[in-house]
């Protein structure tokens, strides 16, 4: 695990070299975190052939408040669909 902070953001990476938890100050609990709040992150590759309309990566993005982004995007980087789930 790797480790990256600012001044107002710290990150942690897996071992693919991707973000595994961000922690930005400003976005928690005042009261109970010290006002600093982390969204944690998880990936899943397809199996579908490559292609403009088969996604290959699921983004997870789940923010402090337990809400989640999730993101589909094709094996061209391009993203197919983001959807926030609460």
């Amino acid at each position: 695990m790797i480790c990256w902070a600012t001044r107002a953001s710290a990150f942690t990476y897996n071992s693919n070299d991707q973000v595994a938890t961000r922690t930005l100050q400003g976005a928690g609990c005042s009261a109970c975190s010290g006002g600093d709040g982390e969204s944690s992150f998880g990936y899943t590759t397809s199996t579908n052939s490559l292609g403009f309309n088969s996604w290959s990566t699921k983004d997870v993005q789940t923010r402090p408040d337990g809400n989640e982004t999730v993101t589909y995007d094709n094996g061209y980087g391009q993203t197919m669909l983001s959807v926030y789930v609460e």
